[in-house]
């Protein structure tokens, strides 16, 4: 158990950076071959320095950008939704009132969230996770006027994890560097006197600060104060063993998802991880073929050690010898060629791209392809991409609008109101639910959208030989479970109370009609049979008088 002590968080520290050692230089060897801009797990970076010549071929890292873009933009889109808040009790969810709550907070958690920094950091993780196989981002609320929300997308280096017994992140120490001015504009008086009387010194002088965020073992859940949330909360200057703050969390803040992760194991593996191999080799032969190619553009020389007076070996250059000597200036030859191929090449770049989902996740064209086709396609796609999709949901996505609506739940406006709008009586303390509606969402439910549409059209194609059996249909159930799937917003359905009620009233008005059509038709039978006999009356008359 961790205790709220500086001895027992740094003795934690030390055994979580022990299990993380196996893992650096694997790091490192990932972000040297396609991260070079990234600082370095292992060694330090100085300013300027150019970290990319040791890469000499761009596919790996290429192929991390479009996986990290396209990831982007088929599970949160910014001009899209991609999320909508629902509750369990779905007949609760049906009633207008609680369906225009429910779409009034989706609206204003997808405002704050354009008007954070949420899509840059988004990015920066997703990057993480290609390359890396784990990501973490920290999600706090801001300062700053009119925005209420701030993440960061944290260096693996700065991290330290464990888990849970349900193998889900809940302990995360952060080792960060920060400058004594940075200390004091974010804790002022609270840092120890040694870092004040620095700052009066040299602001500008880096220090480290440990972010310590664990369960709190002992609390008392009926208190809501800091020192008795699920999650203690501890910022420690790291050398000088002093506890700047201490306060808490009711979700916790660091969102750590793993691309895939393998049992027993804390770290994710990524798409990077298992084409490594590839990755190096081909930027083996890479270098093998420039090296090659500049042998052959610019060969070593055999110059004759007397004879010549000057060299020149510029281009269109004139290098002058002694007269009526018969040496020369000869290039270098080695009789080596090198066996590299262009097929070769392509199948290590053809080996990264497929690794990076290249193919499942770009945009399919839909222009020389038939329903059928399209439908075929995507469900390939998701068969391939969606185990990852599930564990994107789960350990970020989900995670993510939770400790989102926490923080926003408690924000106020300058006006002090609360910004989220209060949830209607009957829904409060209900427990709330997600519906994902991104592309890679819809796209992973089309086979029940298939099955839906082919059963009602099965059932139509039936009752023209027996209708009777549209009795077993029930079209109302199947039309809503389609609209959830298509992701379409759920205040353009109308509650099913109003759909009985306005139904019930069109068939009382249909009886009206009837009753009164039936009516009409009496009256217009009786004063035709009138008319007859009135007739009939005039005709005797007639008779009579002849």
């Amino acid at each position: 158990m961790i205790k709220a002590e500086p001895v027992s968080i740094k003795e934690r520290l030390d055994q979580l950076a022990a299990e993380r050692t196996q893992w650096e230089s694997l790091w490192q060897d990932t972000i040297d071959l396609m991260l070079p801009n990234r600082s370095p797990i292992i060694g330090e970076v100085y300013p300027g320095e150019d970290r990319s010549v040791k890469i000499f071929d761009s596919t790996a890292n290429k192929s991390l950008l479009r996986l990290a873009a396209n990831l982007n933009d088929m599970l949160t889109n910014q001009s899209s939704h991609w999320f909508q808040l629902n509750i369990e009790d779905q007949a609760l969810a049906s009633e207008q009132n609680v369906q225009k709550w429910l779409m009034e907070v989706t609206r204003k958690v997808r405002k704050y969230l354009d008007d954070s920094n949420f899509y840059d950091q988004i990015h920066e993780l997703y990057m993480d996770l290609g390359s890396i196989g784990t990501g973490i981002l920290f999600i706090e609320d801001s300062d700053d006027e009119g925005k209420y929300l701030n993440f960061k997308a944290c260096h693996i280096k700065e991290i330290f994890i464990d888990e849970d017994k349900y193998g889900k992140v809940d302990t995360v120490f952060r080792e960060v560097v920060m400058s004594v001015r940075q200390c004091y504009q974010r804790w002022g008086d609270k840092l120890s006197d040694k870092l004040l009387d620095k700052y009066e010194q040299d602001a500008t002088e880096d220090v480290p600060i440990l972010h310590a965020c664990f369960p709190r073992e002992e609390r008392d859940p009926e208190k809501k104060d800091n020192q008795n949330m699920k999650y203690c909360s501890i910022w420690m200057e790291k050398e000088q063993d002093h506890i700047i703050t201490e306060s808490g969390y009711e979700t916790f803040p660091y969102l750590v998802p793993r691309w895939l992760k393998s049992s027993g194991e804390k770290f994710g593996r990524s798409p990077a991880l298992s084409v490594l191999a590839d990755i190096r080799t081909l930027n083996d032969m890479m270098e093998t073929l420039l090296r090659a190619a500049q042998f052959a553009a610019d060969p070593p020389l055999q110059i004759p050690d007397d004879g010549y007076m000057s060299l020149d070996l510029e281009p269109g250059g004139h290098s002058v010898y002694r007269s009526g000597t018969n040496d020369r200036i000869v290039p270098l030859e080695t009789g080596k060629r090198v066996g590299i191929n262009s097929e070769l090449l392509q199948q290590s770049r053809d080996s990264i791209a497929d690794a990076f989902f290249t193919t499942q996740l770009q945009v399919i064209d839909k222009s020389e392809m038939t329903a059928e086709e399209v439908r075929a396609r995507m469900q390939e796609n998701m068969r391939i991409i969606g185990p990852t999709v599930g564990r994107l949901q789960n350990e970020l996505l989900s995670d993510l609008i939770y400790r989102v609506l926490n923080i926003l739940q408690y924000s106020v406006d300058s006006n002090n109101d609360p910004i989220l709008p209060i949830p209607p009586t009957e829904i409060q303390g209900e427990e709330y639910s997600l519906k994902y509606v991104s592309p890679l969402a819809k796209a992973k439910r089309q086979n029940e959208l298939q099955a839906i549409n082919g059963a009602v059209g099965t059932g139509f194609q039936w009752g023209e030989v027996k209708p009777e059996v549209l009795d077993n249909l029930d079209i109302d159930s199947a039309y809503r479970r389609a609209v959830d799937i298509m992701g379409a917003p759920i205040d353009i359905l109308v509650p099913e109370d109003a759909v009985k009620k306005e139904r019930a009233k069109r068939a009382q008005q249909m009886a009206q009609a009837n009753q009164m059509a039936a009516g009409q038709g009496q009256a217009d039978i009786a004063e035709t049979a009138s008319k007859a006999e009135k007739n009939m009356s005039e005709v005797r008359i007639n008779k009579d008088e002849r």
